[in-house]
C-alpha cells in the first residue's frame, strides 16, 4: 500500500507541473497582447480563475483515476486491496480463485524461508491426491493470544479441503493439553510428524522465519518474534507455496 501512495504522489506532482508549466504560458500570452492591445481586468480574472479551478480538479480526481487503471504486479500475479488486505489473483488447475492476504508480499521479502519447507507440503498434497493417506495439523499454545489462531485460519483455507487448492485433510491442534480447549483436541507435537503427518507449528520465540524443526524435517516451525507478526509469517508461508515469493 505504502508503495501505491508514493507512485501516486510522484504522479500528481508530475501532472501538477505541467499544469503550472501551462499557468506560465497564459500568462505570457496575455503580457504579450498587452504591448498590442488592451484586455479588460475581468478576462485576465476569468483566465486565472479556470488555470485555479482545473489545478484543484488535477489534485481531487487524478490520483484517483490513476489508481484505478494501473495494476498492481509482484513477480507477474496480480494484487489488488480490498478493504485494507490484498487479493492475489491466481488459476490453479483451470480454477480462478481470488486469495485474500493481510500483507503485500514487499511487506514480507525480509522474513527467511528455508528451502524444502513448502515442498514437504506439496509432497503431501500430492501422495493425498494419487490415492494416499494423510493429514496436515497446524499446532498452537493454548496460552497464545487469538492472533496466533488467525494465522492459523489463514493457512488451513489453503492446505485444507474447503477450497480443494491443496486438498489436504487439515485439523488444529495443541501443543500440549489444557483446560482452556475441547478435551477432544489432539496433542500434537513435532515427534508425531512424518511424511503422511505434516505438522505446521505456530510458535512466537525469536526471529520471524519458516523453518524446519531441528530434528524432524517434517515439522515445519512459523516462528514470529510476537504474537501480531503472527500473520506476517503465514502469509509469507503460503506465498511460498504459491510460488509467488
Amino acid at each position: 500500500m505504502a508503495t501505491e501512495k508514493k507512485v501516486v504522489k510522484k504522479k500528481a506532482v508530475k501532472k501538477t507541473s505541467k499544469k503550472k508549466s501551462a499557468k506560465k504560458v497564459v500568462e505570457a500570452e496575455v503580457v504579450t497582447e498587452e504591448k498590442h492591445k488592451p484586455i479588460a481586468p475581468w478576462i485576465s480574472l476569468l483566465v486565472m480563475i479556470f488555470i485555479v479551478a482545473a489545478i484543484m480538479l488535477l489534485f481531487s480526481f487524478g490520483p484517483k483515476l490513476r489508481a484505478q487503471g494501473d495494476d498492481d504486479l509482484y513477480n507477474n500475479f496480480n494484487f489488488e486491496e480490498v478493504d485494507g488486505l490484498w487479493k492475489v489473483h491466481l488459476e490453479i488447475n483451470e480454477v480462478p480463485y481470488g486469495i485474500l492476504f493481510h500483507h503485500h508480499p514487499t511487506e514480507l521479502e525480509l522474513i527467511p524461508v528455508q528451502e524444502g519447507t513448502a515442498d514437504v507440503v506439496r509432497t503431501l498434497a500430492n501422495h493425498i491426491a494419487a490415492g494416499g493417506q494423510g493429514r496436515l495439523y497446524i499446532v498452537l499454545n493454548p496460552d497464545d493470544p487469538a492472533d496466533m489462531a488467525i494465522a492459523a485460519v489463514d493457512i488451513a483455507k489453503v492446505t485444507g479441503e474447503k477450497f480443494g487448492i491443496y486438498d489436504i485433510p487439515t485439523q488444529v491442534a495443541m501443543i500440549k493439553s489444557s483446560p482452556k480447549v475441547s478435551a477432544s483436541t489432539p496433542v500434537i507435537t513435532c515427534n508425531d510428524a512424518s511424511p503422511e503427518q505434516v505438522v505446521v507449528w505456530i510458535k512466537t520465540k525469536g526471529d520471524n522465519l519458516v523453518a524446519s524443526a531441528a530434528d524432524n524435517p517434517y515439522c515445519i516451525v512459523l516462528q514470529s518474534t510476537v504474537a501480531n507478526q503472527s500473520t506476517m509469517v503465514a502469509d509469507r508461508f503460503v506465498y511460498e507455496l504459491f510460488g509467488i515469493m
